[in-house]
């Protein structure tokens, strides 16, 4: 990119040099032009090296004949959704491990984990009438954990649930990645344990939400 906008910058002053090289005014524009483009002519040319890891992810459907509203219902009280508030601005002034776990449990709800955003993809032109909606939820003390043994966890941490409407609104779909699916590409089996936990808490909670008790 410097190369390119570089190369831009000379054939600026150039073009401005021979067409206008008698005019003091654009003899002026010809210095600033030259001054907006040079620190470019001093950036290193700098190397890059991408690498792929091939593993196999597990994506988890639920299935239930419960109406949308019914399952979002459930979901909302199981990471206890506060509309708009969440725990992450609480988080941003504490001082200790001991208030920041004292911060995260009031916010949890019954399954362990805690809502941080709800979006509703809602564009007739382009989408059918069928609801769909994206949960991202998860636990903070947990995502930090899993961050301290390998920071690359943060490519999918925290998980997102899609809540689904089902053609002509018999039953609602769950999907979601399955967390230590997503850890396919480490070897260290305390990251993995640590996703595991993860996994069972959501496991329970599609249990709870899908009951028809």
């Amino acid at each position: 990119m410097s190369r390119v906008l570089s190369a831009i910058g000379i054939t600026l002053e150039r073009r401005i040099c021979r067409e206008y090289l008698q005019s003091h005014e654009l003899r002026y524009l010809r210095l600033e032009v030259q001054a907006t483009y040079s620190p470019l002519l001093t950036y290193p040319s700098m190397s890059k090296s991408v690498s792929a890891i091939s593993f196999t992810a597990q994506l988890i459907t639920v299935d239930t004949d419960l109406p949308l509203s019914e399952v979002t219902a459930r979901l909302d009280h199981e990471i206890n959704n506060q509309g708009t508030d969440t725990v992450v601005p609480h988080l941003a002034n504490v001082k200790s491990k001991a208030e920041a776990e004292e911060v995260v449990n009031s916010w949890t709800g019954p399954s362990g984990l805690v809502f941080f955003e709800k979006k509703k993809f809602t564009l007739p032109a382009l989408l059918d009438e069928d609801a769909v909606l994206s949960y991202t939820i998860g636990n903070p003390l947990t995502a930090y954990q899993v961050l301290g043994l390998d920071k690359r966890a943060a490519a999918f941490i925290p998980p997102r649930i899609a809540v689904l409407e089902k053609e002509g609104g018999k039953g609602t779909q769950l999907v979601y990645y399955l967390p230590s699916s997503l850890v396919g590409w480490s070897d260290d089996e305390e990251l993995v344990e640590a996703v595991k936990v993860v996994d069972g808490k959501l496991e329970r909670m599609m249990d709870r939400i899908t009951s028809l008790k």
